[in-house]
């Protein structure tokens, strides 16, 4: 879970590629964590755990894919924002 997983999940456009590929190196390098549970591919495999993972997340659910690419979104067309870490997790980190 963290940053690098939604850029990971948009890095896949080819229209933000390489400012991904540029924030992602630091990503790596703070080790910043910004998200929870999305419903994806990858955690289609956690439906045993789903229900105790979901008890955990103050919104009751995980995020949908819409949800990260509008902070994401966001996050591209705020030209004066720099360096900062936006929690997409529902409230888990609270």
């Amino acid at each position: 879970m963290g940053t690098v997983n939604i850029c990971e999940c948009v890095r896949q456009c080819g229209s933000v590629r390489s400012f991904l590929n540029v924030t992602t190196d630091k990503v790596y390098e703070n080790g910043e964590k910004g998200t929870g549970f999305v419903e994806t591919d990858m955690t289609a495999g956690l439906e045993s755990k789903k229900e105790q993972l979901v008890s955990a997340i103050p919104l009751g659910r995980f995020a949908a894919p819409e949800e990260i690419a509008d902070a994401v979104w966001f996050l591209l067309n705020a030209g004066y924002i720099t360096g900062e870490v936006l929690r997409i997790d529902g409230g888990i980190a609270i």
